[in-house]
């Protein structure tokens, strides 16, 4: 019988070392529901021990928070172990706390997606609608690409458009400047362009 950890965790994505953005979604969700992922991050990190007259003899004074803390770590440490496939799980076998996994996935991820980069960039470039694919799968997927851009340092920002071929377009203002645009056409490839 699985136990409420496992059946919350079975809706997520499993990172398998190629869907790092769709694990992250569903991951970071269960964390936040749970109030953990200021442990995973590192922005909550175990409390120092504080002893009363420095009598390190004794419990710690703040012993239920430290205890509080490693619960946190244990429960973030059992998700990030029960969403990740066991080949993904073996560089995991000498952390001790959840950051430090979590650091090591995402650091092993910037690493496959540097090696990847020209690639996604081509993919970027050369995205062309899919005949049959919706207007909303279409933009989807090219968002899915941006994204993945953006994980590996890539700034799109924008200035990326979707030059049209058909009589068809529709525009998409993506940036924070008004001076770029991003446009979308179900008939087209990509081209960078600007108003400067």
């Amino acid at each position: 019988m699985m136990n409420s950890n496992q059946h919350e965790a079975s809706n997520i994505a499993e990172y398998d070392g190629h869907n790092f953005s769709l694990w992250k979604l569903g991951l970071f969700v269960l964390l936040e529901e749970h109030g953990l992922i200021d442990v995973v991050t590192g922005d909550e990190l175990i409390p120092e021990e504080e002893f009363e007259n420095d009598d390190e003899g004794e419990d710690p004074t703040n012993l239920g928070e430290i205890q509080e803390w490693k619960r946190k770590d244990c429960k973030a440490r059992g998700y990030i172990l029960k969403t990740t496939k066991k080949t993904e799980q073996e560089i995991l076998v000498d952390c001790t706390t959840s950051n430090q996994m979590w650091n090591l996935l995402t650091a092993q991820h910037r690493e496959r997606s540097a090696d990847n980069q020209h690639d996604l960039l081509a993919r970027f470039y050369d995205y062309k609608y899919k005949v049959g694919a919706s207007m909303k799968n279409h933009i989807a997927n090219i968002k899915s690409i941006a994204h993945q851009l953006k994980e590996v340092g890539w700034q799109v920002d924008g200035r990326e458009s979707v030059h049209c071929q058909g009589k068809r377009e529709c525009q998409v203002d993506t940036s924070t400047s008004r001076q770029h645009q991003q446009r979308v056409c179900p008939f087209g490839s990509i081209q960078q362009y600007g108003n400067h």
